[in-house]
C-alpha cells in the first residue's frame, strides 16, 4: 500500500512539473505569436472593360499570382458582357511583396481584336504602428511604370458601312422634271431660229 501510495506521489509531481512546463512555455511563446498575427486585409485591385461593337459577347479577365510567395486571389477570372468595371480582391495575412499579372484572355469571335495588354501588379503590404496591414498597389505595363488604372479596350474588326445619302422621290421628280423642260425650251428656241432662218431665205430670194 505505501508502495503504490509513492508511486501516485511521484505521478502527480510528474504531471505538475509537465503542466507547469507548458505553462512557461506558453507565456514564451505567446508574445512571438502575437508579433506574428496580423488581421487579415482585403486587397483590391479595379479594372476596366470597353467592349467592342459587336452584340452578344462576354469577355474574361484573369489574374495570376507569379510566384509561390503571393497569395492566391480569391477569384482568378472574372467575366463581363458589357463595358463596365470590376475588380479582384487577395487577402493579405502578412507583410511583404506580392506579384501577379493581369491580363484578357483572348476569345474566339474573329470580328473583335481583342486587348491583349498585360498589366504586372505588385503588392507591397507593410504594417503600421498599430500592428495593421497596409498595402499599397504598383501597376506597370510594356515597360512603362505605374499606369494609371487596369483598361482593357477591344475594338471591331469590320466598322459600320456608311449609307449613301438617300435621295428623295419628290426631289429627284422635280430634278427631272426641271431637265426635260430645259430640253424642251432649247428645242423651242431652236425650231424658232430655223423658221426664222428660213424666211431670211425666201426675202433673199
Amino acid at each position: 500500500m505505501r508502495g503504490l501510495t509513492r508511486k501516485m506521489n511521484t505521478l502527480a509531481k510528474a504531471l505538475v512539473f509537465v503542466m507547469t512546463l507548458c505553462a512557461v512555455l506558453s507565456c514564451a511563446l505567446s508574445p512571438l505569436r502575437a508579433a506574428n498575427s496580423y488581421t487579415p486585409l482585403d486587397a483590391v485591385i479595379p479594372f476596366s472593360c470597353v467592349k467592342a461593337d459587336v452584340d452578344g459577347v462576354t469577355y474574361e479577365f484573369v489574374i495570376e499570382p507569379l510566384d509561390d510567395v503571393s497569395p492566391s486571389p480569391k477569384q482568378d477570372t472574372i467575366t463581363m458582357d458589357e463595358t463596365g468595371n470590376s475588380a479582384f480582391v487577395i487577402e493579405l495575412t502578412e507583410p511583404g511583396t506580392f506579384l501577379y499579372k493581369v491580363y484578357e484572355k483572348k476569345g474566339s469571335n474573329s470580328d473583335i481584336i481583342y486587348d491583349e495588354t498585360v498589366y504586372t501588379v505588385t503588392l507591397f503590404v507593410t504594417s503600421n504602428d498599430e500592428g495593421n496591414l497596409e498595402y499599397q498597389v504598383i501597376l506597370a505595363k510594356e515597360g512603362m511604370v505605374k499606369p494609371t488604372e487596369v483598361a482593357f479596350i477591344n475594338d471591331a474588326v469590320r466598322k459600320p458601312d456608311r449609307k449613301d445619302p438617300v435621295v428623295k422621290t419628290g426631289d429627284a421628280g422635280r430634278t427631272v422634271q426641271g431637265t426635260a423642260c430645259g430640253f424642251l425650251a432649247a428645242g423651242a428656241v431652236l425650231l424658232l431660229l430655223a423658221s426664222i432662218k428660213r424666211k431670211e431665205t425666201d426675202y433673199e430670194e
